[in-house]
């Protein structure tokens, strides 16, 4: 992970023998500020050239991989990561940081977005059979979703082969409040 992402979570590991934080250095990219590591660090409209830098991590991370032998990773959007952890055998979690609720919304069928790719519009529209019809992007939000893309694949592509390749999806929420998500998406998962 980031080197000043890693200090922050450090305090909260309360498995040192069975969690290891690996500090890696996030190259820098024109465009970015000096120091960017993460998303969170800088406005959407750079969250491409933050995910760019992150791409020219792979050859570290692999070597730290190899040499460590994890039965298990857990990471977010980082697609190329699949196939290096499919060659080198390891299990791979997909931490998503958004609720099962965006998955729901993200994710119907009937948006086929790998096939013909995906709009503003396509995102504004309510999916079918969507729990809570109050829920929904606006036109600004939609557009800068649809317009990020990475090394000429969108964003939302690079979110949907991690969830559809992955071992399991992770994601912080819970029964009692969003569980009618949480079987949608399972299920537009299995689906799409």
């Amino acid at each position: 992970m980031p080197t000043k992402t890693k200090q922050k979570f450090e305090p909260f590991n309360l498995h040192l023998d069975f969690i290891n934080l690996i500090p890696i250095i996030v190259p820098h990219v024109d465009g970015l500020p000096l120091g960017i590591e993460t998303t969170t660090d800088v406005a959407p409209p750079l969250h491409p050239l933050v995910m760019t830098a992150m791409d020219l991590t792979e050859p570290t991370i692999e070597a730290s991989l190899r040499e460590l032998q994890p039965q298990f990773v857990f990471f977010d959007t980082y697609h190329w990561l699949l196939k290096l952890l499919w060659k080198l055998g390891i299990k791979f979690v997909h931490y998503y940081i958004d609720r099962p609720t965006t998955i729901g919304y993200f994710w119907r069928p009937e948006r086929k977005f790998l096939k013909k790719g995906l709009t503003a519009e396509d995102l504004m529209q309510l999916p079918d059979g969507f729990p809570f019809s109050t829920i929904k992007l606006n036109s600004n939000e939609a557009q800068v979703l649809a317009a990020i893309s990475v090394g000429g694949i969108s964003f939302m592509k690079h979110l949907f082969i991690c969830y559809k390749e992955c071992n399991a999806i992770a994601s912080r929420t819970c029964k009692e409040i969003e569980w009618p998500y949480c079987d949608l998406s399972r299920t537009n998962l299995n689906g799409q």
